[in-house]
């Protein structure tokens, strides 16, 4: 039987004062302790294809956590059909 290797599924949010920043990402590292402390509000959003942990510097209502998690849900597939649609080359 292989290893079964864990993957967390984060999404930072800043706010600042010339809009909002949406960073997600896949990773197999825990959130980094510098990290928690830059952003120290958690929510954890069930999508449809996995669960996101979504750390923000400032708080969250419910309808801005759900619009979080679904835009990274549509970037997560839509990478996923970038990937699948990829060719091996040898240039």
């Amino acid at each position: 039987m292989a290893d079964v290797q864990m993957r967390y599924m984060t999404v930072s949010l800043d706010l600042t004062p010339s809009g909002i920043n949406i960073a997600a990402w896949m990773s197999i590292a825990k959130f980094w302790q510098d990290e928690r402390l830059a952003y120290p509000h958690n929510y954890t959003y069930m999508g449809d294809r996995c669960t996101w942990l979504i750390h923000s510097n400032t708080e969250l209502t419910p309808k801005m956590i759900q619009a979080v998690g679904e835009t990274a849900d549509r970037i997560c597939k839509e990478q996923n059909t970038i990937n699948a649609n990829m060719k091996v080359s040898n240039r």
